[in-house]
């Protein structure tokens, strides 16, 4: 089972990525929860565990207030399934304008002291389209600030992230490939 994964930022929240593999030998000193799954949706699983990192390893630009999680995405089907990937392009690929149809997102709701509140990304530009092989996971790394959930603190609590999809095909135009369809589309959440 290969895993890897990517990087995404916004106000709150930022999801991580990159081969996992290499991410490891560039900035070792993590460790991880065990990975609570969730229900698989039309061939994908998603699953939550909390990151730790050793003192002095943390991320550039980490504070003491915020918290690490791993949102990994599995394909428990036996086939491969094609999903969009809701990051950044990858160093060569092409940098698309949204055509404003995308609904691809990844949204994270913490319920601690004060109630629940969530955030969510929705990529700046079209996203791409990757294949999963069966058994493949995709992990993405979330950093999760008070501030992006309107907090001073996060207290104890729960937290939950949910990737999901509602376009099954997606148009690049011609140069990029044109028309794609059989995109997965649905849901699929973990949490604890």
């Amino acid at each position: 089972m290969r895993a890897s994964g990517w990087i995404i930022a916004l106000a709150g929240i930022a999801i991580l990525g990159g081969c996992q593999e290499s991410a490891k030998l560039l900035r070792p000193g993590f460790s991880d929860g065990e990975v609570r799954w969730g229900e698989a949706a039309g061939g994908l699983q998603a699953g939550i565990a909390k990151r730790t990192y050793e003192l002095g390893r943390e991320p550039a630009g980490a504070k003491p207030s915020m918290m690490f999680y791993v949102l990994s995405v599995r394909n428990v089907s036996a086939r491969p399934v094609k999903f969009l990937w809701p990051g950044n392009p990858s160093l060569g690929e092409p940098e698309i304008p949204l055509a404003g149809n995308e609904s691809v997102k990844i949204a994270v709701t913490v319920d601690a002291e004060g109630g629940a509140k969530s955030t969510e990304f929705k990529p700046a530009m079209r996203p791409l389209i990757r294949q999963m092989e069966a058994g493949e996971v995709k992990e993405f790394e979330l950093r999760l600030a008070p501030k992006g959930f309107g907090m001073e603190k996060f207290g104890e609590g729960k937290v939950w992230a949910a990737y999901s999809n509602q376009q099954g095909e997606i148009d690049y135009g011609e140069g990029y490939g044109g028309k794609s369809t059989g995109i997965w589309v649905g849901e699929i959440r973990a949490g604890f």
